[in-house]
């Protein structure tokens, strides 16, 4: 009896064979390299104001704009080019921690929810449910509300939105696997609850998890950025994609360049996030139309 492939196997196979995978890595690969580069790759400052000279500046490839300034200037002066780098950083953050707490949060809860069963399960994915009935956007915005603005509450508050989804993925995978042999021998043999939970249950359920996180990756991304854009996120002059948006769309009709590259650079990252998780989900999930064709 053949062993079954560990799912990071399973994805570099998925990655090695699919084209679209392969784009989506590399387009990220390239924003993420650019973001940890900005200093070296920006020679201006993102904050440093120029309301003299600088006012404006189009992009090199329209008439009047330079090399200096290759996507031009905001109306404080500032290097539109050198905010979206450094904006990449904290934009991609916002992204993958919220991601992280959401995991930390929602994953141990879901496993211990679909192992116990019972009343702990129920009590469990009621408050679940009462979560889940508000749109994570909607949720996080309360958060936040609550919690204040700024980087950090900001990460919490998407986090937290997001941990009802990840403990409803990994409570329905724990339900899948609670029975299975292994993980009733491991209880027959003395081991804990934490030992099964996660020695066991969860190298199992880890193919749903990752899935679900990928497309997370991309659905925070979006919401932090568009609680940046209400006011509710990053504090300008900090620059973040969202944020970058809001201070750029009284500006339009005269600078239009202040918000197509931050736009531009949320679109590539959650286009390729999304295209990754569809290949991911191809990979993984047994029940895909390409795994059972």
């Amino acid at each position: 009896m053949t062993a079954k492939p560990s799912v990071w196997f399973q994805l570099w196979m998925e990655v090695k064979h699919n084209r679209t995978a392969q784009i989506a890595l590399l387009i990220l690969f390239i924003l993420v390299v650019c973001a940890i580069a900005a200093p070296w790759l920006a020679h201006h400052d993102p904050l440093t104001l120029n309301l003299e000279t600088s006012r404006f500046v189009p992009p090199f490839f329209v008439e009047g704009g330079s090399m200096h300034h290759p996507f031009g200037t905001d109306a404080s002066g500032r290097d539109v080019f050198a905010r979206v780098l450094h904006g990449g950083r904290i934009s991609l953050a916002l992204g993958f921690l919220p991601v992280v707490i959401g995991v930390g949060l929602g994953v141990p809860l879901g496993l211990l929810s679909g192992y116990l069963g019972g009343r702990v399960d129920q009590i469990l994915m009621r408050i679940n449910d009462c979560l889940l009935a508000f749109p994570s956007i909607l949720l996080a915005l309360i958060l936040v509300a609550f919690l204040g603005q700024g980087i950090v509450n900001l990460m919490i508050a998407v986090g937290i939105a997001y941990a009802p989804t990840f403990a409803r993925v990994s409570r329905g995978a724990a339900l899948g696997e609670r029975n299975k042999e292994y993980v009733v021998g491991a209880f027959a043999h003395g081991a804990s609850l934490s030992r099964i939970l996660f020695k066991h249950v969860l190298p199992n359920t880890l193919n749903s998890i990752v899935v679900v996180a990928t497309m997370s990756f991309a659905s925070a991304l979006l919401e932090s950025a568009g609680l940046s854009f209400l006011g509710l996120g990053v504090r300008p002059p900090v620059p973040e994609w969202g944020a970058m948006l809001a201070e750029g769309k009284a500006d339009f009709y005269q600078a239009w360049w202040t918000l197509v590259f931050p736009g531009a650079a949320i679109f590539l990252t959650v286009l390729s996030l999304n295209m990754l998780g569809d290949a991911l989900r191809d990979a993984l999930d047994p029940r895909s139309e390409r795994r059972t064709a």
